[in-house]
């Protein structure tokens, strides 16, 4: 399988620097993974970009270099044309980068370039990279304590899956699941339940 998973395996290697408190060591291993997944974009399986990705933003984030992920951004940005799908694992990366700096307003500015990207481009981005994207979004939403953002963007997470043809209803139900909790902890029973049962039906009707 050679190139397909060859990033993955060394952001592993990466990862593994990084536990050990060798992080010198550990960055040009993340950033060769991270290249390589530049360089054969439609070539690498998502499991190992995502490894590679997020390698370098742990590396990065224990190094405290908040400049890493802005630079690789302002670099994908600038390429012509713009490759979507890796700018988007770099902006997940930022902002998880941001968030773990407390800086969230500027982590949620990112992330939501990166929900945008996912909107816009919705057939090139499958849920093995859209559901760490939405979770990062609602991470940094619920740091900021933005409930009325977050039950929008649960809203339109069920809306898109519900639109979907064949409708993927493991995805469906997990979307369901997070706005009806969501419903719950804010007071919203009735809500919550029309989804849950809807959760429910499905499930049981498999």
């Amino acid at each position: 399988r050679g190139i397909l998973e060859q990033p993955g395996f060394i952001a592993g290697l990466a990862n593994n620097l990084r536990k050990q408190g060798k992080l010198a060591e550990a960055r040009p291993l993340a950033e060769e993974a991270v290249a390589i997944c530049q360089r054969f974009p439609d070539r690498i399986e998502n499991w190992a970009q995502n490894s590679s990705y997020g390698a370098l933003r742990d590396v990065l984030t224990d190094l405290g270099d908040d400049g890493g992920f802005e630079s690789l951004v302002h670099e994908l940005r600038t390429k012509s044309p713009v490759d979507e799908v890796q700018l988007s694992y770099a902006l997940a990366g930022l902002a998880n980068t941001l968030r773990a700096k407390a800086r969230l307003t500027e982590a949620r500015a990112a992330a939501e370039e990166l929900l945008a990207l996912c909107k816009s481009h919705a057939d090139q981005f499958g849920p093995g990279l859209q559901n760490p994207v939405f979770g990062d979004l609602k991470d940094i939403l619920t740091a900021l304590g933005d409930t009325a953002a977050l039950e929008s963007f649960y809203a339109w997470r069920v809306q898109s899956f519900r639109a979907q043809s064949p409708v993927d209803d493991t995805q469906l139900n997990y979307a369901l699941a997070n706005l009806a909790n969501l419903f719950r902890a804010e007071g919203k029973l009735a809500e919550a339940r029309s989804l849950a049962e809807e959760v429910t039906f499905t499930y049981m009707n498999k």
